[in-house]
């Protein structure tokens, strides 16, 4: 409480040392103030006028796009820094030096000496500014010519607004381009898989490959049918031939070699002559001794048939001539029947046997083909997904293509002129800035002029009291 006290008694007792102070001293504060204000209000008469023309920027979507689903996105205004307003950027763009010298270029605008102006003294006298809370940029021009301000600060509207609207209509020709560049790759694309696809099925032999494992499954089936009536057939076969065999006494081998010989012409005729020979050995033996001519005569015509019939039968069966009894050489009619009957079996064995081990090389064949269905069947789904992708991407760049082409001719761009400039009637007078800078410099002035008399009134008394007390 007493330090507040003391606080409060302090700046009471500093106001009313400088309302002393300026009390004694006004008279040269007042004319310091006077000095200063007068000047700022010469300096402010001094100057020329100076217009100010604003034009007045909206930044927006296409509507057009936006409504008819083309080009979506396109000319919405984005920025890389994700917290950063993007029309900072574009304020950045219509202060830039391009379009600065574009505006020049268009209103041919000079300086002093009749020298093209240059884009940095064009800029000095810009501002460029983003109105709070909304999308519109407003261009304000200074100029001590009313009409130069609101023809740059019009013509810098144009030529931005063009300018934007040609970069968009150029991103959306390169984008176009590109899309035509990967159509023809994606037309290139199908086209392969189309026929890698074809070729796959023809290699294959692929109609259906569900409706072909189903036939395999059912030739299966019946190949499985068939294998079982031929083995019952060739059991039987087999049985009829071996019972035959049993009856003969004969391997189908020898029955075949039998067959052979009883119905070959020349071992029948040997052995008719060789029979009568050895009928005719048996008499002259009853007739004549041993060592009679006669009988070494019919003996010597019994080797000559024997060798003889040797050779026939080694004619038809070569080297088994020893193997075959002479009962086999000839044999009668149901005999040889039996044997023909024989020799039908070996042949529907045989042929039953080949049947056989072609029914299982087909159905081993089919089983193989069966096993190969699920392969088939993912190479298949393989290549179909590839050539599905390939067409469901040249189909979306079709699109694009198409959309992309109706969004060039329907691009109005994002940014219109919502106000032009208007030819200022007024200048902004600079008169109440000067004396209110003139007032506060005037003020500052007369507080150091009496701050100096208070010093140097301290200084002389101060020597007047060192004085006194010598």
């Amino acid at each position: 409480m007493d330090m507040k006290q003391n606080d409060n008694e302090n700046f009471d007792l500093d106001v009313k040392r400088y309302l002393a102070a300026v009390r004694r001293h006004w008279i040269a504060a007042a004319m310091v103030f006077a000095v200063v204000m007068g000047a700022s209000l010469l300096l402010a008469l001094w100057e020329k006028p100076v217009y100010r023309a604003t034009a007045r920027l909206l930044f927006q979507v296409d509507r057009v796009s936006l409504l008819t689903g083309l080009g979506e996105g396109a000319q919405d205004l984005e920025t890389v820094v994700s917290d950063q307003n993007p029309l900072v950027t574009e304020r950045e763009i219509i202060s830039s030096d391009p379009l600065l010298k574009k505006v020049i270029t268009s209103l041919n605008l000079v300086d002093r000496e009749k020298n093209p102006l240059d884009a940095q003294s064009l800029a000095e006298n810009l501002e460029v500014n983003i109105i709070k809370g909304t999308d519109i940029i407003e261009l304000t021009y200074e100029s001590q010519d009313p009409r130069r301000a609101a023809a740059i600060a019009n013509e810098l509207a144009k030529v931005y607004i063009k300018s934007n609207l040609e970069s968009v209509k150029e991103e959306a020709f390169r984008t176009r381009v590109l899309i035509e560049q990967q159509l023809s790759q994606a037309i290139r694309l199908v086209r392969e898989n189309k026929n890698a696809l074809r070729d796959f099925k023809q290699q294959n032999n692929i109609v259906s490959l569900e409706t072909q494992s189903e036939n395999l499954l059912a030739l299966i089936k019946t190949m499985d049918e068939e294998i079982l009536v031929t083995q019952a057939k060739l059991e039987e076969a087999r049985a009829r031939s071996n019972n035959l065999g049993l009856r003969l006494e004969l391997t189908p081998e020898e029955a075949i070699i039998v067959s052979d010989l009883s119905q070959s012409s020349g071992v029948q005729a040997v052995l008719k002559d060789l029979q009568a020979t050895r009928q005719e050995l048996a008499i002259q033996q009853e007739v004549f001794v041993d060592g009679s001519p006669a009988l070494e005569k019919v003996r010597d015509r019994e080797k000559k048939l024997n060798l003889l019939l040797e050779q026939e039968i080694d004619k038809i069966a070569p080297g088994i001539n020893s193997q075959v009894p002479e009962r086999f050489l000839q044999v009668g009619e149901q005999k040889q029947a039996l044997i023909a009957e024989l020799l039908r079996s070996e042949v529907q064995i045989s042929t039953l046997v080949e049947r056989l081990e072609n029914l299982n090389n087909q159905r081993d064949s089919y089983n193989e083909q069966v096993a190969l269905i699920p392969i088939l069947e993912q190479k298949q789904a393989e290549l179909l997904r590839r050539t599905e992708a390939a067409q469901e991407n040249y189909q979306s760049l079709l699109k694009q293509q198409q959309q992309l082409r109706i969004a060039e001719d329907q691009i109005l761009g994002n940014v219109s002129l919502l106000q032009a400039a208007a030819i200022p009637t007024s200048s902004s007078s600079s008169i109440k800035k000067n004396l209110m800078i003139g007032g506060l410099l005037g003020a500052l002035m007369a507080t150091t002029i009496i701050f100096i008399f208070e010093k140097s009134d301290a200084k002389k008394l101060n020597r007047l009291e060192n004085d006194f007390k010598y």
